[in-house]
C-alpha cells in the first residue's frame, strides 16, 4: 500500500459538509472540521475551505459519501452529490474522488453520539464513511 496516499472523508449534506481525513499509513480516519454552507448552491466557499485542510494533510484522494436510498436506489441526494463531486474534480485537479455507500452512516454515529450537535454529528458521519473505506482498502490490502 502506498504511503503516499492521503484521504479526506466528506459527508455532503443540505447545510453541511462533515470533514475527515485519514492518519499517516491511512489507518484510522480522524474528524476535522463541519463545514457550513451558507448559500446551498454556492460551492466555492465549500472549496475553500477544504484548500488549507487538503494542503496541511496532503491530500490525493477524495472519499465522498453517496447517500443511496435504504433499498439501494438513487435519489435527489445522489444527484446533488454527484454534482458536487464534478464540482469536487473540477476544483482539485489533483484529486482522485471516490464515492462510497454511506446509506447508513449518519444512523449508525447518531445511536453512538449523545450529543444533539448536529455539526459534530456530520464530521462524524464523514469519519465513519472514511473509515470504512480504510478498513476495506486495508483488508483488500490496495491503495488508492
Amino acid at each position: 500500500m502506498s504511503s503516499e496516499a492521503r484521504y479526506i472523508g466528506l459527508d455532503y449534506g443540505e447545510k453541511t459538509l462533515g470533514v475527515a481525513v485519514s492518519s499517516p499509513g491511512n489507518v484510522t480516519a480522524v474528524g476535522i472540521t463541519t463545514l457550513l454552507r451558507k448559500d446551498g448552491l454556492a460551492f466555492r466557499p465549500l472549496m475553500k475551505g477544504m484548500k488549507p485542510i487538503i494542503k496541511e494533510h496532503r491530500i490525493t484522494h477524495a472519499v465522498l459519501g453517496f447517500p443511496k436510498l435504504p433499498n439501494g436506489d438513487e435519489g435527489e441526494r445522489c444527484v446533488l452529490t454527484l454534482e458536487f463531486k464534478e464540482k469536487l474534480e473540477r476544483y482539485f485537479k489533483f484529486l482522485t474522488v471516490e464515492l462510497w455507500d454511506e446509506r447508513f452512516s449518519s444512523a449508525a454515529v447518531s445511536q453512538v453520539m449523545r450529543s444533539s450537535d448536529k455539526a459534530r454529528l456530520d464530521e462524524m458521519a464523514a469519519v465513519y464513511i472514511l473509515q470504512s473505506f480504510l478498513d476495506r482498502m486495508n483488508q483488500e490490502g490496495t491503495s488508492g
